[in-house]
């Protein structure tokens, strides 16, 4: 079965987030992760220009070039109204409005369902694989080199390298990495601080089908 899943993605992240701790910045950091779930217009704007500030000060400038194209993760669920945005999407959008990346590219979608990350006990979630089965992506350009994938929060890591597989039979000789504007503090008690970037992250394939992700 891993043959079907890549070994490695390279991933960034702008904030990140605890589920529960008690700290003033943990509190803040599940406000801005409700604000974003949520789909605030005005929140992902404030959120793509602080990534625009970073990148002016020298961060993620392997990730929104110009010839990338961002590729938006899609939800857990398929979109039965193709014309509505998924959150992903809209932070794509907010990215391109503000010249970060080339282009939006809307190639791929949930063909099956699958649970909630964020509402499955910690074994229970979505492996890589079950991921990489639910995922469709469409060959809409003959040739390209660099793909970022968009998600709006990371958790393991798994949805971000069953559709990065997903991508790579389509695309065999793409360039991808991954951004996150979010990326879930699980696995410690608190945070010290909301914004917090990383631009050095991977998100790699443990055994034949589980995603573990580093920082």
């Amino acid at each position: 079965m891993s043959t079907r899943l890549i070994s490695e993605i390279a991933y960034a992240a702008c904030y990140c987030y605890s589920p529960r701790g008690t700290s003033d910045e943990a509190v803040k950091s599940r406000k801005l992760c409700g604000l974003l779930k949520s789909g605030d217009s005005k929140s992902i704007g404030r959120m793509a220009d602080r990534v625009k500030r970073l990148i002016n000060d020298g961060r993620f400038l392997d990730y929104f070039t110009n010839d990338t194209s961002l590729v938006p993760v899609p939800g857990s669920a398929p979109i039965r109204n193709k014309s509505t945005p998924w959150i992903s999407e809209q932070l794509c959008k907010a990215f391109i409005a503000i010249g970060l990346g080339g282009e939006v590219l809307r190639i791929a979608n949930r063909e099956i369902s699958v649970p909630k990350s964020a509402y499955q006990p910690r074994g229970g979630r979505p492996s890589a694989l079950d991921h990489y089965e639910s995922f469709k992506v469409r060959r809409e350009i003959e040739s390209h080199t660099r793909f970022l994938l968009v998600d709006d929060v990371v958790t393991k890591g798994s949805t971000i390298l069953g559709l990065a597989s997903r991508l790579q039979e389509v695309y065999p000789d793409a360039e991808m990495r991954a951004f996150a504007m979010i990326r879930t503090m699980g696995l410690q008690d608190d945070i010290e601080r909301i914004n917090d970037p990383i631009e050095n992250g991977r998100i790699t394939l443990v055994g034949e089908a589980e995603a573990y992700r580093y920082p």
